[in-house]
């Protein structure tokens, strides 16, 4: 594989938004997608647009039902034997307040989604990029602006190969 080709990516929050994105230029640069949204309707009219939508698999899950989550990783595994790529696209953002203790249940919700689920997106995913002995993760959220994370950087993955220019861009952030 080398930095214009993925074979296996898994992106979350893939409804709309750069998760959306994401999927058309991964699909257009071959790879086989896993994506992962709470809008089941949303990724099969994303999917029908793009090549080959036979490939590729949709998972209509919201990221802070973990179990599910990690179902929905496990499925896209043993689907396609590994994963190449993993990006965690799913956030929120709200308008809060600190000095608002009304505000207090809008925080828990955006770190659940932006960072709890961001850990369980990867945990599957973590194990498999170990044994082949590649992998890369990334996490782009709403509430975490510039703020990238690489599986490939982490002491549990190596990383062999070069990836597509969106996906090791984090290794510089």
């Amino acid at each position: 594989m080398d930095a214009g080709t993925a074979e296996r990516v898994f992106i979350t929050g893939a409804s709309s938004g750069i998760g959306a994105a994401l999927a058309r230029e991964y699909a257009a640069r071959g790879a086989t997608l896993g994506l992962l949204a709470r809008r089941g309707d949303a990724l099969a009219a994303l999917v029908a647009t793009l090549p080959h939508p036979e490939r590729h698999r949709t998972y209509a899950v919201d990221v802070c039902d973990h179990a599910a989550l990690a179902a929905a990783g496990a499925d896209f595994l043993a689907e396609m034997n590994g994963a190449d790529i993993v990006i965690a696209c799913a956030g929120i953002s709200h308008g809060t307040l600190t000095e608002r203790p009304e505000d207090l249940p809008v925080f828990e919700a955006v770190f659940a989604t932006n960072v709890t689920a961001t850990v369980a997106t990867f945990a599957p995913f973590i194990p498999a990029m170990r044994e082949q002995g590649a992998g890369v993760g990334w996490w782009r959220s709403a509430a975490s602006p510039g703020y990238a994370a690489c599986a490939a950087r982490a002491p549990t993955v190596r990383r062999k190969r070069r990836y597509m220019p969106i996906a090791s861009r984090c290794a510089s952030s």
